[in-house]
This record gives structure tokens, C-alpha cells and sequence, in this order.
């Protein structure tokens, strides 16, 4: 059965005499983690170093893939640097009708444990929220290399039989920690997957929801932070 929409359409869209598009919704769901001292960063155990100037001025030298954010294919290619940095993202595949799943169990994503969650066919945006949400991994000063990813036959699991185009995970990579570069490839190349990672779904239940997510325009950046958040 083809992905659609609840029988109460959530996001209800009005049009105005301007010509502005409005929204309508009941909630909207914060999934970014904030970007702070401390915050939980690949391969430290400290988490990212802050430095305050005064009571108003922040400044805080961190990598693109600090907190919630996004990849381009130039994370994984050097080659495509030119032309496929994180400025040039398709937009409209980072913001629309999007489903979170609940994956069970505490193991890697593999193309078994995909077929097993019957996404439904004709999805475009999928977040999956995994054992790292339930142990807190984002909400750690302490980066956790046993975290909860895809494997290499799970990305493509995702290529061969869908039709998704952004891939939500709740930890600092979407890929399994021994595979990242592999599952990188896999997805920015042969399948031009968008990842989204670092998100914090700790109150997030699963189901439909709307993506809305605005990555920083930084040409020449293979990545960069982004504010997500999901309209129900």
C-alpha cells in the first residue's frame, strides 16, 4: 500500500491572498540536539570545547558533523567536492511527509531487520529511532563507539527496495562504526541518500509526521548543522 497520510490530514496548507503558505498543526516536535559545551562529539570522551567572550558573544570551533546534521556526497567522495557540497542539497528532500520507526533490539541495521519493519512502499523520508535513543547517546558528554547503525546490507536493502531518499538516525553517524565509510558510499553515490544524523528522539513516539529541516548553506562544506524539527 502506497505511503500516504493520516484520514485527519495534519498538515493542512492554506493559501492566502499574497500568495504565503501557512501551516496548520497540533504540535511541533524539537529533534535537534543542541549544539553546547560538552556536547557529545566523534571520538572524544570530553565532549566539544566551548569558549565565552562575554555574556553575549559565543564563539565555538567545532567540525560540520557536530550535533544534528546533515552529509553530502562529498563527505564520502573527494572527487565531488565541486558541485555536490552541502550547499547544493535538494531541499525538498530534506523537508516533507517523513515516518519514524521504533527498531527493536540493540543490534546493527541489517537488510533482515529492514525487510522485518514493512516499511511501506512509496516512502520517500525515513527516521529510524534505535537502542541509542533508549541508552541516551546523544544526551552523553562521552562518545560511544558501540552505537546502533546501518550495515553496508542494510544500505543496500534501503537502495534496492525503496524509494527513500533521507535516512534519519539518533546518533552521530547513520552507518555502523566499523562500516562508516562503506555505508557512506553506498548511500551518497549509488543511492544519493541523504543522511540526517545526530537527531534526539527521546520524546518522540513513532508514526507520521512532517520534516522540516534547514541545513546551514556552507559551499565547500561536506556537512553541516542543522535545526530539524517534526510538525504533527
Amino acid at each position: 500500500m502506497p505511503f500516504s497520510w493520516p484520514a485527519v490530514f495534519f498538515l493542512l496548507l492554506l493559501s492566502s491572498s499574497d500568495g504565503a503558505v501557512y501551516y496548520n498543526y497540533r504540535s511541533i516536535h524539537d529533534i535537534s540536539s543542541p549544539i553546547r559545551a560538552g556536547q557529545t562529539t566523534w571520538g572524544l570522551s570530553n565532549g566539544l570545547k566551548g569558549t565565552f567572550l562575554n555574556e553575549t558573544l559565543k564563539i565555538v570551533k567545532m567540525s560540520t558533523h557536530m550535533g544534528t546534521h546533515v552529509d553530502s556526497p562529498a563527505h564520502a567522495y573527494q572527487k565531488m567536492f565541486k558541485g555536490h557540497d552541502v550547499a547544493t542539497l535538494n531541499i525538498h528532500t530534506l523537508n516533507g511527509p517523513v515516518l519514524l520507526v521504533d527498531v527493536p533490539g540493540k543490534k546493527n541495521i541489517t537488510g533482515v531487520v529492514l525487510k522485518s519493519l514493512k516499511l511501506p512502499k512509496g516512502l520517500k523520508r525515513v527516521i529510524f529511532k534505535t537502542d541509542n535513543t533508549r541508552r541516551g547517546l546523544m544526551r552523553r558528554k562521552e562518545f560511544e563507539l558501540g552505537y546502533v547503525g546501518l550495515e553496508p546490507d542494510g544500505a543496500n536493502w534501503l537502495i534496492e527496495h525503496t524509494e527513500i531518499k533521507l535516512i534519519g538516525m539518533d546518533y552521530l553517524s547513520v552507518a555502523a562504526s566499523s562500516k562508516t565509510v562503506e555505508v557512506h558510499k553506498i548511500l551518497l553515490n549509488k543511492g544519493d541518500v541523504i543522511p540526517l544524523e545526530g537527531l534526539d528522539l527521546k520524546e518522540i513516539a513513532a508514526g507520521k509526521y512532517a520534516l522540516q529541516c534547514l541545513p546551514m548553506k556552507i559551499p565547500g562544506a561536506d556537512g553541516a548543522p542543522t535545526r530539524c524539527v517534526l510538525l504533527e
